[in-house]
């Protein structure tokens, strides 16, 4: 802005003579001090007076984000779920905690359970104080349950079981 005005005061004075134009170069400066004093209020108007922070959110709550973000990216995802959990108090920071790990969840029911309509959905919850314990599970079309299926699965979990998943955390969607 201050080099519009700059431009404007330097195209006056390239057209006409400096002596005739003092009340309007006088104008245009005072204009341009206005606007910055202006400008400096609306900027105000968008500072914070304190940090955004996310609110506490509930499991429930957490769940149902995962869900609509998976419907996002696979709009036909419509599951039917079910949760047992105990009460428990909103989850501060649960949103960046659960989100990812909800994401890749529900996605990989939606690719990999071979049901288009609705796959059910269970979500077990039991509190151990100082973590939560979930079991989720979910139904599947009978032609995927299979002998090669059931290996894949049981590698998967020996590889849990070992650890060994950690080198493989920022290539699961790029945040594990």
């Amino acid at each position: 802005m201050a080099k519009l005005f700059a431009r404007l005061e330097a195209d006056i004075a390239d057209q006409t003579d400096s002596a005739t134009t003092i009340e309007l170069t006088r104008a245009i400066r005072i204009a341009q001090t206005n606007a910055q004093q202006d400008l400096a209020r609306v900027k105000e108007w968008f500072r914070l007076t304190q940090p955004l922070s996310i609110p506490p959110l509930s499991l429930e709550t957490l769940v149902d984000i995962g869900v609509q973000s998976v419907k996002n990216v696979h709009r036909d995802f419509d599951p039917i779920i079910s949760m047992d959990a105990p009460d428990l108090p909103a989850i501060e920071g649960g949103l960046s905690l659960f989100s990812d790990m909800f994401f890749i969840i529900f996605e990989n029911i939606q690719r990999h359970c071979g049901i288009s309509e609705k796959p059910r959905i269970t979500i077990k919850v039991i509190d151990r104080t100082d973590r939560l314990q979930m079991l989720i599970r979910n139904q599947i079309q009978p032609r995927i349950h299979n002998e090669q299926a059931e290996e894949r699965v049981n590698r998967i979990r020996q590889v849990i079981d070992s650890g060994g998943y950690q080198s493989g955390i920022s290539s699961e969607g790029g945040t594990g």
